[in-house]
């Protein structure tokens, strides 16, 4: 499976509201493409058998993919086209919930975060 530019992938530990995000999601993407996403769930990838991902690559773009597995195991291609630096919304988020975190603090919670 190779990812594409326009795919979002929620990577969530379970049980920590992975469904309610999934389908704040698949709402955002409907409304921003005018595709409505038909499944409840986004696939996991960790369950993918060769012909779902065959039935996969057939669909447009974009794709609305699931995961809880750890960022090591999740396909190279997400981490080539999807890396993104978090450092702006981890000190925003830590600023609104009343922490003080120090540069070196919010970089370390950055590089844990995303796929690099």
């Amino acid at each position: 499976m190779e990812a594409r530019e326009d795919d979002v992938m929620l990577v969530a530990y379970p049980k920590c509201g992975f469904n309610w995000t999934s389908g704040v999601l698949r709402k955002i993407i409907a409304e921003a493409t005018g595709i409505k996403i038909e499944s409840e769930m986004p696939p996991l990838i960790e369950l993918y058998g060769p012909d779902v991902v065959k039935v996969l690559d057939e669909m447009p773009s974009p794709w609305l993919l699931g995961t809880h597995l750890l960022p090591d195991n999740i396909p190279k291609s997400f981490n080539a086209k999807k890396t993104k630096d978090l450092s702006d919304g981890v000190r925003q988020i830590s600023t609104f919930f009343g922490f003080s975190l120090t540069e070196a603090q919010v970089q370390k919670i950055a590089e844990r975060s995303t796929f690099t």
